[in-house]
């Protein structure tokens, strides 16, 4: 896959998000967060500066108020952006504290990270974001699609190569997106008043790029996650930082 390619997969994946909000004030909102068990993987994962990721932490927050509580909140801490994920599924019957990751797993994609890097020179990836956009089940920070700097797209490419070279089959990423929020719970149409005036609304809220400008990420983080519907928790294991 190139670059072209890359970008117009995520732009039909995010345009055919965005236009499922239509529906979602007939259906209502349909939680695919666990209800049972914990959703847990392993994670590579790019990281901002806290002062350029902290309004959407703040939408987060304001999101899961207008559903009185039903939404996760990501933290500060927990927001990223996904190079590549591995073992990503729902472990049945165990806490998030149950799950204990495999410490071989977690070197191998380390050395791939590392590995990955000196393709790029260590040159910060960017992304110059655009709107929050929701469907059904989650909300996301949209990237401006014609704006993807070849660090980006060729670090998701360049790691991918170097862990399948250990052996790993990791899932690349498909998108730029930063995902804001998920739903925990069914909402009926008929309670989701505030949230869709919210969504509505959030040209009106602090942007991430506030002029267009880019937003460079300051990490490029291996580590892994856990996820049911008491929330979601990111831990990191190995750190590579990186330039801007």
């Amino acid at each position: 896959m190139d670059l072209e390619e890359f970008l117009a997969k995520e732009t039909q994946i995010l345009d055919k998000m965005q236009e499922a909000w239509r529906n979602v004030s007939e259906t209502g909102l349909v939680s695919k967060v666990p209800q049972d068990g914990t959703m847990a993987g392993y994670l590579v994962y790019l990281t901002f500066q806290e002062d350029r990721i902290r309004p959407i932490a703040e939408m987060s927050k304001r999101i899961n108020r207008t559903l009185n509580g039903k939404s996760i909140i990501y933290q500060l801490e927990n927001i990223h952006q996904t190079i590549a994920d591995y073992e990503v599924r729902v472990r049945e019957n165990i806490k998030p504290e149950e799950f204990y990751p495999d410490k071989d797993i977690l070197g191998t994609l380390a050395y791939a990270s590392l590995e990955s890097c000196p393709a790029m020179d260590l040159t910060s990836p960017f992304t110059i974001f655009g709107n929050y956009i929701y469907n059904s089940d989650s909300v996301v920070l949209r990237p401006q699609t014609a704006t993807c700097n070849r660090e980006n797209y060729g670090l998701i490419e360049s790691f991918a190569e170097n862990a399948a070279k250990e052996g790993l089959d990791v899932r690349k990423a498909w998108g730029r997106h930063i995902t804001v929020s998920r739903f925990t719970e069914d909402v009926p149409n008929q309670d989701l008043g505030n949230f869709i005036k919210l969504m509505k609304n959030t040209l009106g809220f602090p942007n991430v790029s506030p002029d267009g400008d880019p937003v460079f990420a300051n990490a490029l983080n291996v580590g892994y996650f856990t996820l049911n519907k008491q929330g979601f928790s990111l831990y990191r294991e190995a750190e590579f930082p990186l330039e801007n």
